[in-house]
């Protein structure tokens, strides 16, 4: 099992200890809207990348 098996990950915030590459210099991300398909895609030093596919319906994040 990966160590970060049940980190949880909260839009526009960034763990202490992380980076963000974009958007660079400290900025907040876009607002995630509805009709959109987004992908989140996190690089891990102990196992293979993890992905997640989702969107946004009645307000709430759907997996995709």
């Amino acid at each position: 099992m990966s160590y970060f098996h049940s980190t949880t990950i909260h839009y526009g915030e960034v763990p202490a200890g992380w980076s963000q590459e974009t958007p660079g210099n400290d900025l907040k991300p876009p607002v995630l809207s509805e009709g959109n398909t987004y992908q989140v895609t996190c690089g891990m030093f102990d196992t293979e990348s993890r992905v997640a596919v989702f969107s946004i319906k009645n307000g709430k994040v759907v997996r995709d």
